[in-house]
C-alpha cells in the first residue's frame, strides 16, 4: 500500500514528537537516578554516622525487638558480656543477666509506658564476672509512628554502688544517731544508732515524722524548719524519748543537702548524746554553788556571764540581774576592777588582787580576787573565772597587828629570806633616822656597825627558827650609835611555808632598858600566842565550815531519801482508794507500799545506829556466832534480788561447821555483811558479787578476813578512805544518782571496830571493788571478855 506524502509528513512529525518525549523521559529518569543515588549515599553516610555515635559510646547500647530479641548492639555490649555482636543479635535480651525475669520485666515496661529510667540490673559476663548497671530505655518508631523496638543504654554503676556502700558503712559506724529528713519533715533514712536511741526499727522509722520521737515535738519541728531556712543549725538541744520511756539528752547539728543541680533534697542531721556532759555540768554547778566565796565568770567585754549564790549575797543583786551587767559596777573603785580583769586577759591570771565590793544597801566588803582565763576545747579564750575571798576579818586582824607593832617602843622589823627589810615600825625609823619607805627593800645588815654579824644573826634564825638576846649596835644616819639586844623568830603562812624573820630590838644602853627586856619578851610571847591563837581560830573556822557543808549535804540527801519512800507510801495508798481496781493492780500497789516501808525502816534504823554510835551508847552482845549460818542467811536473803539484776552471786566458806563458831556479836556481823552486800548490789550493773572469808594468822594471832567483792563502778583512789567517815559518800555531789543515805559504810566501820577488827577497801575505778574486814578468831567462850574489855 502506497503512503501518501501528506501521511508521511504526519508520521514523521509524530515520530519526531515521540523522540522528543523519549529524550525528555530519559533525562528525567537520569535525574531521578542521580537523586536516588545521592539519597542512598546520604542514608548510607547518616547510618555510618549514627553507627559511629553508637560505637563511640563507652556504655553498652542495645536495640530490642517487640519479641525481646536483640536486633543490634555496640562494642561496649560485646565487652560487658564477652559475646560477639553476631552471636548476640537474635538472642533473648534477658539471657545475659543474673535475674532474667527482672530483665524481661524491664523491656516490657518500656513497651507499656514508653520508657524506663535507672532500672537496676546485673550483667553476667561469660567468664562469670558481674557488672552492676543502671538501664535507661525508650521505644523507637518508623516514619509512620509504628513502634519498631526498644533502644536501651546501660551505665556501669559498680563504682557508684561501692561508693554508696562505703558511705553507708561510714554512716553505720557512727556512734551518733544520724538521720535524713525530707522537706515535709519525714524521716527518709537513719543509721543503727538512731534505732538504738529510739527503740524503733529502721523500716518503721522511715516515713514517719521526725518530731514524733522527742519530748518536745514542736521544738523538734522548729529545728528542721530552721535548717531549711538558714541552711544549718548547730548545738540544738533536744531530748529523745525511747519507746520504753528512757530519755536521752542530745545536741543536734544539721545542714541541708542538695542534688548535682543545687536543688535542696532534704536535711542531714547528727545527734550527740550529751547526757554525761549535762550531768557533769550539773555537778560543776553544784561545786560552784557550795562555795562560800563569791564566784563569777566574765566575758572579754567585761560583762558578767554567770555567778553563784555567794555573789548575789555579797552584792544584794539577784543572779538574773547580775548577768549581762559590767563586772566593775559592783566595786567602790570601778576603774581598778576593770584593770583587774584586763590583767587576767593579758597575763592569764591575777592573784590576791584587793577590791571592795559595795552591797546595794551600802555595806562594804573587802575581798581578795584570784582569777584566771578559761578556754574551750580548741584553746580559744572564752572569758575569766574569778573567785573573791572575804578578807574583812583578815584586814581588821592585820590592822590590829599593825597597831600592836606601832605601839611598841622597841624597833621591830621583818626580813625576807634574802635578808631584805620587808616592813618596820616607827621606832625603827627613829633609831636609824631613815624613813619607812626607804628602809623597805634595803639590806637589814646595812644599819649596823658590824654588817657581817647582823647577817649572821638572821641566818641563824632561818637555820634554828629563832635567836635570843643577840647583841648588835645600830648606827643612826647622823652617826649616833645605839646598843640593842635582838630577839627574832621565823614566821610562816597558813601552809607552814617560811615567809621571813620577825625581829625586835631592845635598847640596852641603860639599866632601865635592861629591866624592860623581860617585859619585851613577854610581849613577844603574847604576840606569838595571839598569832598561834589566830591560826587555831582560822583552822577551827575552816573545819566548822567544812563540817557544816558536809552536814548540809548529808541532811539534804537524807531529806530526799526519807521523802522518796514516804511519797511512795502516801501516793500508792491514795491510789488504792481508786474504785474498780483489779486484784493485780491492788497487789502491785501494796508491793510498792511494802518496799517503800522497808526502805524507810532501813533508813530510820541507820539513823538510830549512827546516833547510838555518835553518843557512845552502842552496846556489844558477845555470844556464840556461827559465821557459816550467817553467811548462808545473807546469801539466801539477797540472792533473788541479785539474780533479778542479772548478776552472779557466789559464796565461799572454807571452815567446817564446828570451826565456824566464834565468840562475837552475831547481830553486828549480820549488819556489816548486809551493808556491804547492799553496797555491792547498788553499784554493780553486770558481772559478779562474791561473799566469803578466809582464816589467817597475823603476828601470832588468828583472825577471820571477810570480803565482799563486786565488778561494779569502782571508787577513785582519793575517795577510798573518806567513804568510811560520817556524813561522807564516795561522791556526795552525785548523791541522787543512787538510792541510799550513805550511812552503811560508816556504820559498818563502827561495828567492825567495836568487835576488835579493821575495815578497808581495795578498788579500781571502772573495774570493781573488794571490801575487807577482819574479826578476831575467838572460839573459847572465856575469850569474849577480851572483846568486851577492848
Amino acid at each position: 500500500m502506497e503512503i501518501s506524502g501528506k501521511t508521511k509528513r504526519k508520521l514523521l512529525s509524530e515520530l519526531q514528537e515521540l523522540r522528543k518525549e523519549n529524550k525528555a523521559l530519559k533525562d528525567a529518569s537520569d535525574d531521578r537516578y542521580k537523586k536516588l543515588e545521592a539519597f542512598i549515599n546520604s542514608v548510607k553516610q547518616s547510618s555510618q554516622y549514627a553507627r559511629s555515635l553508637i560505637e563511640v559510646s563507652l556504655d553498652p547500647l542495645v536495640t530490642i525487638s517487640p519479641e525481646g530479641k536483640i536486633t543490634d548492639v555496640n562494642q561496649a555490649s560485646t565487652k560487658v558480656t564477652g559475646v560477639s555482636r553476631n552471636k548476640l543479635i537474635g538472642t533473648d535480651f534477658s539471657d545475659y543477666f543474673t535475674e532474667p525475669d527482672k530483665a524481661r520485666e524491664a523491656y516490657k515496661q518500656v513497651f507499656e509506658k514508653g520508657f524506663v529510667a535507672d532500672y537496676p540490673l546485673t550483667v553476667c559476663h561469660k567468664n562469670g564476672k558481674l557488672t552492676d548497671v543502671s538501664y535507661n530505655a525508650s521505644i523507637y518508631k518508623d516514619d509512620k509512628g509504628n513502634v519498631l523496638g526498644v533502644f536501651a543504654a546501660a551505665r556501669d554503676v559498680t563504682a557508684l554502688k561501692q561508693s554508696s556502700q562505703y558511705a553507708r558503712s561510714l554512716i553505720e559506724v557512727s556512734l551518733d544517731p544520724l538521720v535524713t529528713i525530707s522537706p515535709e519533715g519525714k524521716i527518709t533514712d537513719v543509721n543503727q544508732a538512731s534505732t538504738k536511741v529510739t527503740g524503733v526499727s529502721r523500716n518503721k522509722l522511715i516515713g514517719t515524722d521526725f518530731s514524733d520521737y522527742f519530748t518536745e515535738p514542736d521544738k523538734a519541728r522548729e529545728a528542721y524548719k530552721q535548717v531549711f531556712e538558714k541552711g544549718f543549725v548547730a548545738d540544738y538541744p533536744l531530748t529523745v524519748c525511747h519507746k520504753n520511756g528512757k530519755l536521752t539528752d542530745v545536741s543536734y547539728n544539721a545542714s541541708i543537702y542538695k542534688d548535682d543541680k543545687g536543688n535542696v533534697l532534704g536535711v542531714f542531721a547528727a545527734a550527740r548524746d550529751v547526757t554525761a556532759l549535762k550531768q557533769s555540768s550539773q555537778y560543776a554547778r553544784s561545786l560552784i554553788e557550795v562555795s562560800l566565796d563569791p564566784l563569777v565568770t566574765i566575758s572579754p567585754e567585761g560583762k558578767i556571764t554567770d555567778v553563784n549564790q555567794a555573789s548575789t549575797k555579797v552584792t544584794g543583786v539577784s543572779r538574773n540581774k547580775l548577768i549581762g551587767t559590767d563586772f566593775s559596777d559592783y566595786f567602790t573603785e570601778p576603774d581598778k576592777a576593770r584593770e583587774a580583769y584586763k590583767q587576767v586577759f593579758e597575763k592569764g591570771f591575777v592573784a590576791d588582787y584587793p577590791l571592795t565590793v559595795c552591797h546595794k544597801n551600802g555595806k562594804l566588803t573587802d575581798v581578795s580576787y584570784n582569777a584566771s582565763i578559761y578556754k574551750d576545747d580548741k584553746g580559744n579564750v572564752l572569758g575569766v573565772f574569778a573567785a573573791a575571798r572575804d578578807v574583812t576579818a583578815l584586814k581588821q586582824s592585820s590592822q590590829y597587828a599593825r597597831s600592836l607593832i606601832e605601839v611598841s617602843l622597841d624597833p621591830l622589823v621583818t626580813i625576807s629570806p634574802e635578808g631584805k627589810i620587808t616592813d618596820v615600825n616607827q621606832a625603827s625609823t627613829k633609831v636609824t633616822g631613815v624613813s619607812r619607805n626607804k628602809l623597805i627593800g634595803t639590806d637589814f645588815s646595812d644599819y649596823f656597825t658590824e654588817p657581817d654579824k647582823a647577817r649572821e644573826a638572821y641566818k641563824q634564825v632561818f637555820e634554828k627558827g629563832f635567836v635570843a638576846d643577840y647583841p648588835l649596835t645600830v648606827c643612826h644616819k647622823n652617826g649616833k650609835l645605839t646598843d640593842v639586844s635582838y630577839n627574832a623568830s621565823i614566821y610562816k603562812d597558813d601552809k607552814g611555808k617560811v615567809l621571813g624573820v620577825f625581829a625586835a630590838a631592845r635598847d640596852i644602853t641603860s639599866e632601865k632598858t635592861k629591866k624592860l627586856i623581860i617585859a619585851n619578851k613577854e610581849l613577844l610571847f603574847q604576840f606569838e600566842e595571839k598569832r598561834k591563837h589566830a591560826e587555831e581560830l582560822l583552822i577551827a573556822k575552816e573545819q566548822a565550815e567544812e563540817s557544816d557543808r558536809l552536814k548540809s549535804a548529808f541532811l539534804s540527801n537524807m531529806s530526799h531519801e526519807i521523802r522518796t519512800p514516804m511519797n511512795g507510801i502516801l501516793g500508792f495508798s491514795d491510789l488504792l482508794k481508786t474504785p474498780n481496781l483489779s486484784g493485780k493492780e491492788q497487789k502491785q500497789y501494796i508491793n510498792i507500799i511494802e518496799k517503800s516501808g522497808k526502805r524507810m525502816l532501813n533508813i530510820l534504823n541507820d539513823i538510830v545506829s549512827v546516833s547510838k554510835i555518835e553518843s557512845g551508847l552502842m552496846e556489844v552482845n558477845i555470844q556464840e556466832a556461827n559465821i557459816n549460818n550467817q553467811m548462808d542467811f545473807v546469801f539466801s536473803f539477797f540472792k533473788p534480788e541479785v539474780e533479778e539484776k542479772g548478776l552472779h552471786f557466789l559464796i565461799k566458806k572454807p571452815l567446817v561447821e564446828k570451826e565456824a563458831i566464834i565468840q562475837s556479836d552475831p547481830e553486828k556481823i549480820y549488819g556489816i555483811m548486809t551493808n556491804l552486800v547492799k553496797n555491792a548490789l547498788k553499784f554493780t550493773k553486770e558481772g559478779t558479787i562474791e561473799l566469803g572469808y578466809t582464816l589467817r594468822n597475823v603476828s601470832g594471832l588468828s583472825e577471820l578476813l571477810f570480803y565482799v567483792k563486786d565488778s561494779g563502778i569502782g571508787i577513785p583512789n582519793d575517795r577510798q578512805l573518806p567513804i568510811f567517815d560520817r556524813f561522807i559518800q564516795a561522791d556526795i555531789a552525785s548523791k541522787m544518782a543512787y538510792q541510799g543515805a550513805g550511812l552503811g559504810l560508816s556504820i559498818s566501820k563502827a561495828y567492825v571496830e567495836l568487835l576488835g577488827g579493821n575495815i578497808w577497801v581495795e578498788s579500781e575505778e571502772g573495774k570493781g571493788s573488794v571490801f575487807y574486814f577482819t574479826l578476831p578468831y575467838l572460839t573459847n567462850p572465856k575469850e569474849k571478855e577480851l572483846i568486851e574489855n577492848d
